[in-house]
């Protein structure tokens, strides 16, 4: 069976969540996690969407930084698989997106062009979104660390913040369109993530559990988008970068987990679904980082490293 790359490995998380102390003395229980993690990105559920210290004191905030945007490529467009991005439109809604109060630069960008400019400035000033936004970054970070000795493509990526598309939950951008520190960068949706989540509320999962289910898709979210510094398509060839990835950063994966859960208790989450909630009716249409065609977006060109979104 032809393994499924964009799968969440919920599994996994859940045994990150229940293992708890044991987790931290018992070496049997790392290969379980690994084990039933593997399982996970190659069986996954959901084959439609993707997509405070590691080491005492050895991360803190990032310093401000500026927005930086290399000059353009000669052509209007940036190419995709199946279509094309208009990358003049593209980098313009990322330069011109509102920064996040209290963060390094961090951006809320509406990548549809369809929300309302004062809900995108409100989300912008919420505390939990820079709390969340800082705390992203912060993931980010860790895992360039962790797995920069085995992969020095992730050290080509930074955090760039909070994306309001429908179609993805995370997406990796070329660094001609928008870049942090002259690498490529990622945005993670936070809000689309948390609609999975409440979709599987429906169906049985407990409220009480809700926010370590989205923690966990956070952080499967970020590494997943790393992983495609290094395979930028959804096929065997990721799904075999992601589970190397994956395997070597498991103590990174734990700590971010716990953390982030620690970060968005029950009250965070119930704002994160309560600005979903008015988000959702003007979600819809075309995306500018995604093609104009209904193929699955590659934000590629032929010079740089491409990007790439979770979807």
């Amino acid at each position: 069976m032809k393994p499924d790359p964009q799968a969440a490995p919920m599994q996994a998380w859940r045994l990150l969540a229940n293992a708890g102390r044991t987790l931290t003395r018992t070496p049997s229980v790392w290969s379980v996690v690994l084990l039933v993690g593997l399982l996970a990105l190659a069986q996954g559920r959901d084959p439609e969407t993707g997509s405070r210290d590691a080491s005492a004191g050895a991360v803190g905030r990032a310093p401000a930084r500026e927005r930086s945007m290399l000059p353009a490529p000669p052509a209007a467009f940036m190419h995709a698989a199946g279509g094309r991005i208009d990358g003049t439109l593209a980098r313009n809604v990322m330069q011109n997106a509102p920064i996040i109060e209290g963060t390094p630069g961090h951006l809320v960008v509406d990548t549809t062009l369809r929300i309302s400019p004062d809900l995108v400035r409100e989300i912008a000033r919420a505390p939990y979104v820079r709390d969340l936004s800082n705390e992203m970054e912060r993931i980010v970070e860790e895992f360039k660390g962790a797995l920069g000795a085995l992969d020095a493509n992730v050290d080509e990526v930074g955090y760039a913040g909070i994306g309001l598309g429908e179609g993805y939950i995370g997406v990796n951008i070329n660094r001609r369109l928008y870049s942090v520190d002259g690498r490529n960068s990622i945005l993670v949706n936070p809000y689309r993530i948390a609609e999975e989540i409440e979709a599987w509320v429906s169906t049985g999962l407990t409220p009480t559990d809700a926010p370590k289910e989205f923690s966990g898709r956070v952080v499967s979210a970020i590494l997943h988008e790393i992983a495609h510094q290094s395979a930028r398509e959804h096929d065997e060839t990721f799904a075999a970068t992601l589970t190397r990835l994956y395997g070597t950063s498991i103590p990174t994966v734990y700590r971010s987990f716990r953390r982030l859960q620690d970060e968005v208790d029950e009250t965070t989450y119930r704002r994160i679904v309560s600005d979903l909630t008015r988000l959702r009716p003007q979600w819809g249409g075309r995306d500018v980082l995604a093609s104009s065609v209904s193929a699955a977006p590659e934000g590629t060109h032929t010079s740089g490293p491409p990007g790439r979104p979770a979807k």
